[in-house]
């Protein structure tokens, strides 16, 4: 029943980020709506099948009791209404995903329905990995700034899914966290074992920029001009090449290249 609840909790939060979230990508939207409606059907179908065996459960129960306790039956009762208020709150909840969506899909002018077309055929199929659920529940608590909630989130994964390439990304950010938390060793760890991944360039540069960042705030300046002879030979944008450059200057590393 807890991994049920579990289940239905993280598919209302992620939808609930993606909601809030300003501008709405529609495509983006669509897929995630498709995915919690999966997740909460199947969650509903759990719920019924749990309602079906206890059900069953309580027929050889009520051949022995002749005579069935009545503060038992009044249990058992208010058990079951409570399952049933909880499937009706889930359609409830369904029913309020899909209305953003066809609002969206009814305010399209033909221009933009084109545009949405194009873009979802070139976009990028990302793996629909176990902890991808957890992920998109932990990233929206960082993106919403509860930071000591994404992180609980973000271990969880690693905990939960290690061999998942989303445990990977959950380290990294778990390195984001704790330096924003102030808690430099932390994040020094944190960004360390991330890079022992293979991770996707444009992460794998932006942890070692945190990387950086977090052994500048332990005065370890050494090591972090070490992270910016690296970086200097990495691809960056102009955000980057910010930070990067101000790294350099704190850390007082030697000049060198210009970063790309």
């Amino acid at each position: 029943m807890r991994k049920i609840v579990f289940a239905i909790n993280v598919a209302l939060l992620t939808s609930a980020s993606i909601l809030a979230s300003e501008p709405p990508k529609v495509v983006v939207l669509e897929e995630n709506v498709r995915r919690l409606e999966e997740q909460l059907h199947k969650a509903v179908e759990e719920l019924n099948a749990q309602l079906a065996a206890d059900a069953d459960k309580e027929v050889p129960q009520a051949v022995v009791n002749v005579t069935p306790d009545p503060s038992s039956i009044s249990s058992q009762t208010q058990a079951t209404e409570s399952l049933n208020k909880r499937l009706d709150a889930i359609e409830a909840r369904l029913s309020v995903l899909e209305k953003p969506k066809q609002d969206l899909q009814g305010a399209r002018t033909p221009e933009e329905a084109k545009a949405t077309k194009e873009a979802n055929e070139k976009a990028p199929k990302f793996p629909d990995t176990p902890g991808a659920a957890q992920y998109n529940l932990a990233f929206g608590l960082l993106s919403n700034n509860e930071l000591e909630k994404a992180k609980v989130a973000f271990e969880q994964i690693i905990k939960d899914y290690p061999l998942d390439s989303y445990a990977q990304k959950a380290q990294f950010h778990l390195g984001d966290i704790f330096k924003q938390l102030g808690d430099f060793v932390q994040a020094e760890t944190a960004y360390q074992k991330a890079l022992t991944y293979k991770l996707e360039e444009p992460v794998m540069v932006q942890c070692r920029l945190g990387l950086a960042e977090a052994l500048i705030g332990l005065n370890k300046m050494k090591p972090a001009c070490e992270q910016v002879t690296i970086l200097q030979k990495e691809q960056l944008d102009e955000k980057q090449k910010g930070r990067l450059q101000e790294v350099s200057k704190k850390a007082s590393c030697q000049k060198e290249s210009a970063p790309k």
